[in-house]
């Protein structure tokens, strides 16, 4: 008769017992965050304020030390800066996307701690809202 894998194991590692037991500890679950870009739609005309407001993790308010910086990563809008904690996020010509770094300083002492996410902004072309009709002036029929 033909002896099983395990039988084999078994007999190797502990020839002594034929049961095994497997002590293991489950510890708590940590939760698995995924920061998930903010997204955001306008038209090439068009230019969204965005302003900082950090938190911890429980969501207490909290402040940052110094201005926050906003860059393109990709794309071709840009930024304007309005205070430490608000900026312009200014469509480019074309339509498309591009992505925006928003990052902060979260250590308030000497140290540096940053923090960050990433903003894209959608692009849509502006449609036509009026037909713009001119009239010339009147001639002899």
């Amino acid at each position: 008769m033909k002896k099983s894998l395990w039988e084999k194991w078994c007999k190797l590692w502990c020839p002594e017992k034929k049961h095994l037991k497997f002590g293991y500890n489950i510890s708590r679950p940590i939760l698995k965050e995924e920061k998930m870009a903010l997204e955001l739609n306008c038209t090439n005309e068009e230019k969204i304020k965005v302003t900082v407001n950090p938190v911890t993790l429980a969501g207490t308010p909290v402040a940052l030390d110094g201005p926050v910086v906003a860059v393109v990563q990709s794309g071709d809008g840009t930024v304007e800066m309005v205070d430490d904690k608000s900026f312009f996020l200014v469509s480019g010509a074309n339509p498309g996307d591009t992505a925006y770094l928003v990052s902060g300083d979260a250590d308030l002492g000497s140290g540096v701690q940053n923090i960050s996410d990433t903003i894209v902004l959608k692009v849509a072309g502006a449609l036509a809202a009026n037909l713009g009709l001119v009239a010339e002036a009147p001639i002899l029929k």
